[in-house]
């Protein structure tokens, strides 16, 4: 029975660290969507670039990013509300689920996937949802 509770006691002790390091992730990562949302609602196409992967710069200039976001994701430009469903996090790659309400009422789900460089969270992708905000995505 001490063993048990000893395994038992040490599980806990290695799990703990894990489930707080994944909770402190969640608001670093829900921040950099906000910031660059808030970025579009301010019509500031160069900061809301800025939370974009290198990879995300290397296959579009800043005239082409804006360009994309105001004919591919409409929605994210004047969002009156953001919903963030489950982070999955896997390391230095993160993939969460955010529901806009549009200032129409419409809702808008989309899957924003995430990776760390240089220390920083950066927007990889974002792929529109056809699925309401109950269903888990990631």
């Amino acid at each position: 029975m001490d063993r048990f509770l000893y395994l038992a006691g040490l599980l806990v002790v290695l799990w703990l660290p894990c489930t707080a390091n994944a909770e402190a992730v969640v608001p670093k990562i829900n921040g950099v969507i906000q910031q660059q949302l808030e970025a579009f609602r301010k019509n500031d196409f160069k900061t809301a670039y800025g939370f974009a992967h290198s990879g995300i710069k290397g296959q579009f200039a800043l005239p082409d990013f804006e360009r994309m976001v105001r004919r591919g994701f409409p929605q994210m430009l004047r969002p009156g509300a953001v919903e963030f469903g489950e982070i999955r996090n896997e390391g230095g790659n993160a993939a969460v689920q955010a529901t806009l309400t549009g200032e129409d009422g419409s809702r808008s789900a989309y899957l924003y996937l995430l990776e760390m460089e240089g220390g920083e969270w950066r927007i990889t992708g974002v792929v529109p949802l056809e699925t309401g905000p109950s269903e888990s995505l990631v």
